[in-house]
């Protein structure tokens, strides 16, 4: 509808609205799968760390026994615990494919990626810098990198040397993995609460024309790499710490970086742009979708908009049960 003055009038979102909006994100997301590269990890793998995100939350009997009431020694390492679990849910593969790619996944691998993603679907709370620290161990060691580092000794920025892309790769491959998973497991864990078919992610067949990964190499691509534990365990860079004359600038499509810029540094999506293809799938496309909208973040909310959101929740309702779910799942050991 249009005013008088010219200017666009408001209108209430009503149910069905809403979930056709939800249902286009998750299309969106599918559609991502099969046709964005990845930073590092191959299509099927991909595939397979959405699914497993899925397997997880409603198929994984170990995790279900394992739950936030588990409570370690302090300064014991949830990884490793939830490592000596025998009875997870395994990652998902083709069995129709024999091809060298997913032949190549080894069970240390397998078990890492499972590990990972497990433990953001099913056991956030135990989720600290020794989770992280150990993860990132976990990545460098299980072979997942291998491609990457051999790939990276061709950069003509790195000399060779690959000590330090193997360090930023790690931290690149785990964000992929956390993109992915928490963006599959959002939309599963919402239809499955609005109690609506839940939508279909790609085939394994589907999957056999998605590209192949980009293997941006971050020694190339950045002057500078952040840390600061008091924002983040993981490292970061901003808009200004890239490159420009980089070859690896190339790698990203013009689409994507004009998103890219406006994300880089920003709140909890600060290290997220070690995977720039996810992180902007999941901030235009998913979170504005499924939650909120940068702009909207960004505001001093006295209360949500009406004309998108229910005008009887307000941000201190929202804050009240966030609070009380992370008092109900936090251990004082």
């Amino acid at each position: 509808m249009v005013s008088a003055m010219g200017k666009p009038q408001a209108t209430t979102t009503t149910p069905e609205s809403r979930l056709r909006d939800l249902q286009h994100a998750a299309a969106n997301f599918s559609t991502h799968l099969k046709t964005s590269p990845g930073t590092i990890l191959p299509p099927h793998v991909r595939l397979g760390v959405a699914i497993c995100a899925r397997d997880a939350l409603l198929r994984c009997k170990c995790c279900a026994l394992a739950t936030t009431g588990v409570c370690l020694r302090p300064g014991s390492s949830f990884y490793d615990f939830l490592l000596q679990q025998k009875e997870h849910e395994p990652f998902p593969t083709n069995c129709n494919r024999d091809d060298e790619a997913q032949q190549s996944m080894s069970d240390d691998t397998k078990a890492c990626l499972v590990n990972i993603i497990h433990t953001v679907v099913c056991h956030q709370s135990k989720i600290n810098d020794m989770w992280y620290k150990d993860s990132i161990g976990a990545l460098q060691s299980c072979g997942i990198l291998a491609d990457h580092v051999k790939q990276s000794k061709n950069c003509v920025d790195c000399d060779g040397d690959t000590t330090n892309e193997l360090e930023l790769g790690s931290q690149a491959v785990f964000v992929e993995i956390i993109l992915l998973a928490v963006t599959s497991h959002g939309i599963h864990s919402t239809f499955l609460a609005l109690e609506v078919d839940i939508p279909a992610l790609p085939t394994w067949e589907e999957m056999k024309g998605a590209p192949e990964p980009m293997h941006i190499c971050y020694s190339s691509l950045l002057h500078r790499v952040r840390r600061d534990e008091s924002k983040a365990f993981a490292p970061y860079f901003l808009a200004k710490d890239i490159r420009k004359n980089s070859p690896e600038c190339k790698k990203i499509e013009k689409e994507v970086w004009n998103e890219f810029k406006f994300i880089c540094g920003l709140g909890p999506y600060i290290c997220g742009t070690f995977a720039p293809n996810d992180i902007v799938m999941f901030q235009t496309r998913f979170m504005s979708s499924f939650y909120l909208t940068i702009g909207e973040m960004l505001l001093n909310w006295g209360e949500l908009d009406s004309t998108r959101h229910c005008s009887h929740v307000t941000r201190h309702d929202m804050e009240t049960v966030a609070n009380a779910v992370a008092v109900a799942n936090s251990c004082d050991f």
